[in-house]
């Protein structure tokens, strides 16, 4: 009975080192998230850029850069009084979006994305962008 016991607290201590190593190395990696208006200005500032074939999945116009994608979305949303426009990143990957979803369709709705990654100082790698569009 003693030598399982004496497992257990080792097995416990161990369980608690790893957890205590884990959050300290997720707090060395922090990462620079920008805000909504200053992750706009940030992308509006590569409007230029030329968004690859492969990461081209977007319908209409063939121009592919930022600023045309961008420009459809605001676009699209601005077809509707309802502001169906969102956007903001989770961890590094950012999307700008618009969705729209007609009342009789129950699961089915449109949307366009602008997507992109973050580096860990928070600029944009400007050769991750890409844009596709969900039926």
């Amino acid at each position: 009975m003693l030598k399982k016991s004496g497992y257990f607290v080792i097995l416990t201590i161990g369980i608690a080192l790893g957890i205590a190593i884990e959050k300290i190395q997720s707090y060395q990696k922090t990462q620079v998230i920008p805000d909504s208006s200053e992750l706009l200005e940030k992308v509006l500032v590569h409007t230029n850029i030329q968004i690859s074939e492969a990461n081209y999945a977007c319908e209409g116009k063939p121009v592919r850069t930022v600023g045309a994608v961008v420009a459809s979305i605001i676009e699209l949303n601005s077809q509707h009084s309802k502001n169906l426009l969102s956007y903001g990143c989770y961890k590094e990957t950012c999307t700008i979006s618009y969705t729209e979803c007609r009342p009789w369709q129950s699961s089915e709705c449109s949307s366009r994305f602008l997507k992109f990654l973050l580096s860990d100082d928070g600029k944009i790698n400007t050769h991750t962008f890409s844009c596709f569009d969900m039926p």
